[in-house]
C-alpha cells in the first residue's frame, strides 16, 4: 500500500503543464497573448487598424484568462491524470473556451454597432478563430510537454550523479569507522554503542532520497555525528572550531549532506595526512542575502605523497548538485594553497526557502 501511495504521489507531482494558478505564469501568458494579437494586426499590413487591434486584444485577454482561470480550477484533477489524457484534457478545454469567447465577442460587437445581442457572426471568422486557437495552443502544449521531459531527464540523470557520489564519499570512512568501533566493543562498550548510533545517523541520511531537505542545524548535527566517529580513529589529531556569526538561521534548509562532504574532504585530504594532524575551521555566515559556509583546513605539502588526489572530482561533483539544486545563486569554490585548503559555499537564502 506504501509503494502505491508513494508512486500516486510522484505521479500526480509530476505533470507537465505549469502552475495557472501562479501570478507570473498568468502574467506571461498575458504578455504572450497581447503580443501575438499585435503580431496578428500587423500580419494584415497597413495600414494600421487600432479599433481592430483593439476588438482582437479583448478577444484573446478573454481566451487566455478564462483558460487559466479553468486550467487552475481543474488543477489537481488534470495532474491525476496520465501526461497524454491531461494534455489532451487541457486542449479540448482550451478549444471550448475559445469558441464560447469568440461567440460572446462576436455579440458584443453587435450589440455596439446595431443594438442587438444576437449571434451574427460568419461561421468563417468562427472557424478561424478556433483555427488559430487549436495551432497555437497544440504548439504550446508540445513545447511544455517537450520541456517537461527534457527536465525530467536531467532530474533523473542528476539524481544517479548524486548517488554516485554519495556512494564514492563513504566507503573508506564506513570501513574505517567499523574498525574503529571493533576496537572498542571490549574496552569501551559504551563508547562503541554511541558511536554505531553516529554511524546509524549518517548511513540513513545517505541512503535517503538524494533531493530531501534538511534543515541547517540537522546538517551540523550530522557533521558533529561524523567527526566524533573520525575522532576514535585520529584522536587529539583532530581539532575542529566551530564560528557561526550573528543573523544565521539554523533552520534554513539544505540539501542533505551539503556540510558533512566538506568536513570528510578536510579530514581525509588534509587532517589525515598530516602526523602531528591540525584544525579544521568551520564557519558560518551572512553575505547580503546569501548564506556562506567555509571549510578550512591544512594540507600536507607539495613533497608529500599525492593523498589527496581525487580532491578536485569530488568538489567538483558536489558543486554541480548544488547547481542543480539551486541554479546560477549557489556557489562552491575551492582554494588550494602550500599548507591549507579553504572551501566556501554560498546558497541564496531566498532560493532555499521555497
Amino acid at each position: 500500500m506504501s509503494e502505491v501511495k508513494q508512486q500516486d504521489q510522484h505521479h500526480s507531482g509530476d505533470s507537465f503543464l505549469p502552475d495557472f494558478c501562479n501570478v507570473r505564469t498568468v502574467f506571461l501568458l498575458v504578455i504572450s497573448a497581447e503580443l501575438f494579437a499585435f503580431l496578428l494586426v500587423l500580419s494584415h499590413g497597413p495600414p494600421f487598424h487600432w479599433d481592430h487591434l483593439g476588438t482582437l486584444s479583448l478577444m484573446v485577454q478573454l481566451i487566455t484568462l478564462s483558460s487559466a482561470l479553468l486550467l487552475c480550477s481543474t488543477r489537481q484533477w488534470l495532474e491525476d491524470r496520465p501526461p497524454i489524457q491531461a494534455g489532451l484534457l487541457s486542449y479540448i478545454m482550451v478549444l471550448l473556451v475559445t469558441l464560447l469567447v469568440s461567440i460572446l465577442v462576436s455579440m458584443l460587437d453587435n450589440w455596439m454597432r446595431t443594438g442587438s445581442v444576437i449571434f451574427a457572426a460568419p461561421l468563417a471568422v468562427t472557424g478561424r478563430d478556433m483555427t488559430i486557437s487549436a495551432i497555437v495552443s497544440a504548439a504550446l502544449l508540445r513545447l511544455l510537454y517537450l520541456q517537461h521531459q527534457q527536465r525530467l531527464h536531467i532530474e533523473t540523470n542528476a539524481e544517479a550523479r548524486v548517488q554516485a557520489l554519495l556512494a564514492r564519499m563513504h566507503p573508506h570512512f564506513l570501513f574505517n569507522s567499523l574498525n574503529s568501533i571493533t576496537a572498542l566493543l571490549r574496552k569501551q562498550p559504551d563508547r562503541a554503542e554511541h558511536a554505531l548510533v553516529d554511524l546509524s545517523d549518517l548511513l540513513r541520511v545517505s541512503l535517503s532520497d538524494s533531493g530531501a531537505t534538511r534543515s541547517l542545524q540537522q546538517e551540523i548535527q550530522l557533521a558533529q555525528h561524523y567527526l566524533d566517529i573520525e575522532a576514535l580513529r585520529l584522536g587529539e589529531r583532530l581539532q575542529v572550531q566551530w564560528d557561526w556569526k550573528e543573523g544565521v538561521d539554523m533552520d534554513m534548509p539544505l540539501p542533505a549532506l551539503s556540510l558533512q562532504p566538506l568536513l570528510e574532504n578536510a579530514v581525509y585530504h588534509g587532517i589525515e595526512g598530516l602526523q602531528e594532524g591540525g584544525l579544521i575551521a568551520v564557519q558560518g555566515m551572512l553575505r547580503g542575502s546569501d548564506l556562506v559556509l567555509s571549510v578550512e583546513n591544512p594540507v600536507p605539502p607539495a613533497s608529500a605523497p599525492a593523498q589527496h588526489r581525487g580532491n578536485q572530482m569530488a568538489i567538483a561533483n558536489i558543486r554541480e548538485r548544488l547547481q542543480l539544486v539551486y541554479g546560477a545563486g549557489a556557489s562552491l569554490d575551492m582554494q588550494l594553497g602550500d599548507s591549507s585548503c579553504r572551501i566556501e559555499l554560498v546558497i541564496p537564502q531566498a532560493v532555499a526557502a521555497k
